[in-house]
């Protein structure tokens, strides 16, 4: 095997070994620059990390194809990767966030001091508390506080599991990132969303039912794009038609009963807007879910098209399809 040559790059730039780069469960890309740090490159944010519950996979060479596209990668090879200076709030001493957690429970907050008297009859009143969020009861450690690690929540999750397993059965994880060491019940509040979200999100890798044996066209015109794409829809279980023209595109869908398009924004004969325009003479696009793929987010009437801006993690690409068909 032959050892790749590595080219120096510029000053300004940043070498970091190519295991520092890779996606969170939630398809975020960011470097690890401690064993529980590590900055988005998208937003240059700093984020706590457990590797047992946050990484999600190895960078690929399509998603870095993309990143130093999008200018957030100089060059990489094998080993190592060059980025780009990062945006200002990575380098402007930016306040670190800390995740805190926090146990969910699909009970009503009409039950809420049922269970807080409860937590006290199992000896946990003054180490656990109960709280309200967005309608349900959620569980906090001592005075009310988030559990500071996954540890520390999974203790608390087996223990009530035990004692209360009747009534405190599916009591699952959730987490708010914030600035703060205290939770704030507006934290809480405005978690609820973002935590459903990712709960989905990680079950969903690997879930392959509503998926399982669909036809779709794929027009993208750059080949390694296309046959990425190609890769996660076959994982998928779906059938691949490939199409690089609008053309080409629209003879597939007109000749085979497709459940789904994936579409690149600039074709090699076309513009998107303008296949689906002719497309809909012959096609009912209301029921043809469609996936466009772009450089930058515009702005679509067409109800049925899904924006994927550039660039994108195949672990989020993934998530956003299963949820086109599971929203049929």
């Amino acid at each position: 095997m032959t050892t790749p040559v590595w080219t120096p790059p510029a000053q300004d730039n940043v070498i970091v070994s190519r295991q520092q780069v890779f996606t969170l469960v939630d398809g975020t890309f960011v470097v690890q620059w401690e064993r529980q740090r590590v900055q988005e490159i998208l937003s240059g944010v700093y984020r706590t990390f457990d590797y047992s519950g946050d990484f999600g996979h190895p960078i690929t060479p399509y998603e870095l194809a993309q990143l130093q596209v999008a200018g957030l990668v100089a060059d990489y090879d094998d080993w190592y990767i060059a980025l780009r200076t990062l945006p200002q709030v990575a380098s402007g001493g930016s306040t670190p966030r800390l995740r805190l957690y926090y146990l969910n429970t699909t009970l009503s907050a009409a039950v809420l001091d049922y269970i807080q008297e409860l937590l006290v009859k199992l000896g946990a009143g003054q180490l656990l508390m109960a709280r309200e969020r967005d309608g349900f009861v959620v569980i906090l450690g001592k005075d009310g506080r988030a559990f500071r690690n996954v540890d520390e929540m999974e203790q608390a999750q087996k223990w009530l599991q035990q004692r209360a397993p009747r009534i405190l059965n599916q009591l699952t994880p959730g987490f708010v990132e914030t600035t703060q060491e205290i939770l704030s019940g507006q934290e809480l509040q405005a978690s609820h969303r973002k935590g459903r979200e990712l709960y989905a999100f990680v079950t969903s890798q690997g879930e392959v039912s509503v998926t399982e044996g669909k036809q779709v066209v794929l027009a993208v015109r750059q080949e390694e794009e296309r046959q990425a794409i190609a890769a996660l829809l076959g994982e998928m279980g779906m059938m691949v038609h490939h199409a690089v023209t609008g053309r080409e595109a629209i003879l597939l869908l007109e000749d085979n009963t497709c459940d789904f398009l994936v579409l690149d924004i600039q074709l090699a004969d076309m513009h998107a807007w303008a296949m689906l325009r002719t497309l809909k003479e012959s096609v009912d696009l209301s029921r043809l879910p469609t996936i466009v793929i772009m450089d930058e987010q515009v702005v679509t009437a067409l109800d049925n098209v899904t924006p994927v801006v550039r660039p994108f993690s195949m672990a989020r690409l993934r998530f956003t399809i299963r949820d086109l068909f599971l929203n049929q």
